[in-house]
């Protein structure tokens, strides 16, 4: 990332589990917990922190054929750690867009 001619380089590591629902062909809901390790930006400055994350969302399914689909999910998270690094849809409000495709194995 640039900064005014400042480059900045974040790493954010972690891991967890999640639990999607669809009740229709087109709707998604999805639970989600996670621990997130990243640079602690609020009580000690260049050291790493683990840190949980829950959310919980609604979203929107397409179809990409008999074995796939993609998403749009709308996450809201109540934790609301301050080090979370992924970019907010509002900066006042814990909400994010998330998107990706999921494919049958079986």
């Amino acid at each position: 990332m640039n900064l005014g001619g400042s480059i900045i380089s974040e790493h954010t590591f972690g891991g967890g589990l999640f639990l999607r629902y669809r009740p229709f062909d087109f709707i998604m809901l999805q639970s989600e917990f996670d621990i997130l390790n990243t640079e602690n930006y609020t009580s000690a400055p260049g050291k790493r922190i683990n840190f949980p994350v829950f959310m919980l969302g609604a979203g929107y399914c397409g179809s990409l054929g008999q074995r796939a689909y993609y998403n749009i999910t709308l996450m809201y998270d109540f934790i609301d750690n301050p080090n979370m690094t992924i970019p907010k849809i509002w900066n006042s409000v814990p909400l994010y867009l998330r998107y990706g495709f999921t494919f049958y194995l079986g």
